[in-house]
């Protein structure tokens, strides 16, 4: 019996195929680790009484925090609108006002209490529901975002019943220097005071002819990347 030519050919071609990939070393992947491929920083969830219990990634557990508000993703907000907060330690009970906490991790992002701003950051009265910031930049010099909400009678000081039409909404941006704690505008000129203490960057800084929308934040990652922080996460 003869065998179709283009079955010959696929069994010949299939022959083939194997002896050059024969040799190939095969990748197991179970020798993979997950954990070490994976950069992002794992933040735990929890409050931050004070600036040190963030860069040290030890906050107040949510498990130790005494309150009957559902743990939902609002919880956070919902805890600083209760007014008060108890706290039960190992030997002791906190019992804490919402001026109290520094500010909180959901476990995907960090959040800063508003009442830690520097007041330079938040001119004009902010009249928004949410109290907290968060970082999107995490580094040794950390970019903070915050969205202010203004009313008309908020900005002339008029009091009157505000109208829907009438707000209005802007972002506040500024920089967490981790180094010590310290809030700054996030501006161009504040950045190169920040960057001084590398002077070859400093020096790249002030000869940079790209963007000027962008300059910020690419030497804000080129800081962070040659300077990186000394944080516990």
């Amino acid at each position: 019996m003869r065998y179709p030519l283009i079955v010959v050919l696929l069994v010949t071609l299939s022959f083939i195929a194997k002896g050059q990939y024969s040799d190939i070393e095969e990748t197991d992947t179970e020798e993979i680790d997950i954990e070490e491929t994976d950069t992002r920083p794992v933040f735990t969830p929890g409050l931050y009484l004070n600036f040190y219990n963030f860069i040290e990634n030890d906050p107040i557990l949510p498990e130790d925090i005494i309150t009957d508000i559902p743990r939902q993703r609002d919880f956070y907000i919902q805890l600083f609108r209760a007014n008060a907060i108890d706290v039960a330690l190992s030997d002791s009970m906190l019992h804490l006002r919402p001026d109290d906490v520094w500010g909180y991790s959901d476990g995907r992002g960090i959040f800063i209490n508003r009442s830690k701003f520097p007041t330079n950051v938040l001119v004009g009265a902010d009249v928004s529901e949410n109290p907290f910031a968060q970082i999107n930049i995490m580094g040794t010099l950390c970019l903070v975002y915050y969205l202010k909400t203004h009313s008309s009678s908020a900005l002339t000081g008029n009091r009157v019943m505000v109208r829907a039409n009438d707000v209005r909404q802007s972002a506040a941006k500024f920089i967490l220097n981790t180094k010590d704690g310290s809030f700054h505008n996030a501006t161009l000129s504040q950045l190169e005071q920040m960057i001084a203490d590398d002077p070859a960057l400093l020096k790249e800084f002030n000869a940079y002819r790209g963007k000027r929308s962008i300059k910020f934040y690419v030497f804000l990652k080129k800081y962070n990347e040659k300077h990186p922080a000394a944080l516990g996460y």
